[in-house]
């Protein structure tokens, strides 16, 4: 006889009873003897331990075996009451049975944590317990998020896992290890409003969930799509590589907490997206040293001389003659990256042949005043030409 033979054989026998004659079985009678019997299997299970003689697999069979057997009696007892009214007197005792049978699980979690199975199947009355304080810190965490303005697909995210106690989606929780995780995940975001910091929102939330290792696939996927640079969209790889070193430092300097996961026996939320910050630096220096080939002539080597000329202007004085262009919208240059690459292939100045990438993207950033007094000049002289030839 198991531990939990002599409960069942009673709510059987009482339950049969029950059904035959009806309200008038004594409920008050049969809840003291659930609530006795408990405390009776708490005293066959230390009287068990102690004939263990500190024996930890004979411990831990029998601590796995109990888990087994409450989980198997309380999802018995849980299809039951779901098939039943209600409201009841014999479906409060089933409740109360229940709630017995929760409390004694946790008893044994929190007294032999060192023989505790974490990965054993849980009651499902285990884990409706948890859905109204879940629930209740869940609302004010998403409206927290809503009213911070946070992007809504991680909104969505959060939400889908904050819920799947109550409405199972892309998660399941099974486990004790998968509970354990969804409390303290919700508590630690839940408690993550409550502090005071001028820090970012959107920067605390993604530390948090860096720090509590919240590795599922469809939250690395939400990180990856806004770590990826769009290529098409930069204009100078060397600052967008500074960029994504930074941020990899930062990443790499985040704290996570020891032995805790959504997915303990995957790699890390952090190792993942610092593997990817990783990549992405690879491919921009990449790019960068490809872009640096492209830009200097090297005409001598080509069959075909492509269009090419000179300007009388200085290095300075041409890159601000083609930003004022550019600011007055003469020239509509989408990527600056292009027009210098243009600049640098196919204009030479009095001074030099080849003009470096690096150069001209210098002194578009930063123009000269005496600069723009040479350009000034060269353009009241156009006017004059303009006046005198084709507005006589």
């Amino acid at each position: 006889m198991n531990d939990l033979e002599q409960l069942e054989i009673f709510l059987r026998e009482f339950i049969e009873k029950a059904q035959t004659a009806g309200e008038s079985v004594a409920l008050n009678e049969a809840q003291n003897y659930i609530a006795g019997e408990r405390e009776i299997i708490l005293q066959r299970v230390w009287s068990a331990i102690d004939k263990f003689q500190g024996d930890p697999n004979k411990t831990r069979l029998y601590i796995e075996h109990l888990q087994i057997e409450i989980t198997r009696l309380s999802d018995l007892y849980h299809q039951y009451l779901q098939s039943q009214n209600k409201q009841s007197a014999l479906c409060d005792l089933t409740r109360m049975l229940l709630s017995e049978l929760n409390s004694l699980y946790v008893y044994l979690r929190e007294n032999f944590k060192l023989f505790f199975n974490p990965r054993l199947l849980i009651p499902q009355a285990l884990k409706d317990s948890y859905i109204p304080s879940i629930g209740k810190m869940s609302k004010k965490i998403l409206g927290t998020m809503t009213a911070g303005g946070q992007d809504k697909e991680l909104i969505l995210l959060i939400q889908d896992y904050l819920f799947t106690l109550s409405r199972p989606g892309h998660h399941r929780i099974k486990t004790f290890a998968d509970l354990d995780y969804l409390i303290n995940f919700t508590w630690s975001v839940h408690q993550l409003f409550a502090e005071h910091t001028e820090t970012a929102l959107s920067l605390r939330i993604f530390r948090r969930l860096i720090y509590l290792n919240f590795n599922c696939l469809p939250v690395i996927w939400f990180y990856i799509n806004r770590i990826k640079r769009d290529y098409n969209q930069v204009d100078f790889y060397e600052e967008e590589l500074v960029s994504a070193i930074i941020e990899l430092r930062n990443l790499q300097q985040m704290p996570t907490k020891s032995d805790f996961g959504y997915q303990q026996e995957a790699k890390s939320l952090k190792e993942t997206l610092c593997k990817v910050y990783e990549e992405e630096i690879s491919c921009l220096k990449r790019l960068q040293r490809l872009q640096s080939k492209i830009t200097y002539k090297k005409w001598s080597s080509m069959i075909f001389t492509p269009f090419y000329f000179h300007v009388t202007f200085t290095l300075e004085q041409l890159v601000l003659f083609f930003r004022l262009l550019i600011e007055s919208g003469v020239v509509n240059a989408e990527k600056k990256v292009a027009l210098f690459d243009f600049i640098s292939k196919h204009i030479g100045t009095a001074r030099k042949e080849q003009l470096s990438f690096g150069s001209i993207k210098n002194k578009y950033n930063n123009p000269q005043y005496s600069a723009a007094k040479k350009i000034k000049t060269a353009l009241l002289e156009m006017i004059r030409l303009i006046n005198e030839k084709y507005l006589a």
